[in-house]
Order: C-alpha cells, then sequence, then structure tokens
C-alpha cells in the first residue's frame, strides 16, 4: 500500500509541474503575442511598420483578415492605462495619409473589438481610400449582409461604396432601394 501512495505522489507532482510549465508556456505566448502590436514610436517611423499579429501576408503585399483573440481593450483604449486610443491612431494616420498604418490599426481594432461594427466600416473606408480593390470588395459584401442590425453603419458603408464603386450591381440596387437617385 505505501509503494501505491509513493506511486501517485509522483504521478500527482508531475501533474502539477506540468500544469505549471504549461501555464508559464501560455503567458510567454500571450506575451509575444502583444510585442507585435505596432507602438506610436514605430508609427511615427515607417520603416518599422509590422504586419499585426493574426493577419497573415498573402505573398503580394496585401493581408487577409484572420480573427484574433480579443484582447484586454476596452472600446477606446489600446492598453489598460489607455496610454493612447485606437481612434486617434487611425485618425493620426489617415490625417498623415499613412494607408497601410491605418489599416494596421483599423485591423488590431476589428481583432480586439469585433462587436464594433464602426471599426469594421472603417476598415473598409481605409481600403476604398488607399485604393486596395481586392480587399475592399470582399470586405464590403460580407459587412453589408452583417450590418443589417445596425442600418446607421450599413448606410455608412454604402455611402463609401458609392463613392468607390458606384457601378457594383449590389452598389446600384441599394441606393435604389433607398430611393436615392444615380
Amino acid at each position: 500500500m505505501t509503494t501505491l501512495k509513493i506511486i501517485l505522489a509522483v504521478i500527482f507532482c508531475g501533474a502539477i509541474a506540468a500544469l505549471i510549465r504549461w501555464k508559464l508556456r501560455s503567458k510567454a505566448e500571450a506575451v509575444d503575442n502583444t510585442a507585435e502590436l505596432p507602438t506610436p514610436q514605430s508609427a511615427a517611423r515607417p520603416e518599422a511598420q509590422q504586419i499585426p499579429a493574426g493577419s497573415p501576408d498573402d505573398g503580394d503585399g496585401s493581408q487577409a483578415y484572420v480573427p484574433e483573440p480579443p484582447g484586454h481593450e476596452t472600446s477606446e483604449d489600446l492598453s489598460d492605462s489607455g496610454a493612447f486610443s485606437i481612434r486617434a491612431e487611425i485618425d493620426r494616420c489617415v490625417a498623415a495619409e499613412l494607408w497601410p498604418e491605418a489599416i494596421k490599426w483599423a485591423i488590431h481594432a476589428t481583432h480586439a473589438l469585433p462587436d464594433h461594427d464602426d471599426f469594421q466600416v472603417t476598415l473598409a473606408e481605409l481600403y476604398a481610400k488607399s485604393g486596395q480593390r481586392d480587399q475592399f470588395f470582399p470586405l464590403f459584401g460580407k459587412l453589408y449582409i452583417d450590418l443589417d442590425h445596425n442600418p446607421i453603419e450599413q448606410a455608412r458603408l454604402l455611402q463609401i461604396a458609392a463613392g468607390y464603386i458606384p457601378d457594383d450591381p449590389l452598389v446600384r440596387a441599394s441606393l435604389r432601394d433607398a430611393g436615392v437617385d444615380d
């Protein structure tokens, strides 16, 4: 009976050690993922631009939309301390016409705050302003359907699309249904 107790104690200690090791590794991976986000300092230096975590490069310079697990962000803050606002960073990049950097911030916002439709529409708007048709079209089609519950953002998206792709059949049909003359 004593031998069985010793064996069970060794197994228990091994399981506890494995659990601790797993927890430490998951914390280290979480720290590594946050290190890939752009910072205000890297945003000021175009040569230091990085692709945010969860946004793989397709080889041709375009980035695919791949959801990331939600982080600790609130609706306006990138960090718990509120050091800087995602919206303010996007606006700063738009004002300086730094389209790739603005798109990276918008992608980060859509990953961190997936329930905020305004960031998704902002991402579509940035694709339109930067002339990235191949990124705009699929996002527009997805968002137009997904925004049925939010008519304000859906109308904003339609307004962006009407200025960017006015001859698209979905845009023309939606404008016709809304009673807007061509």
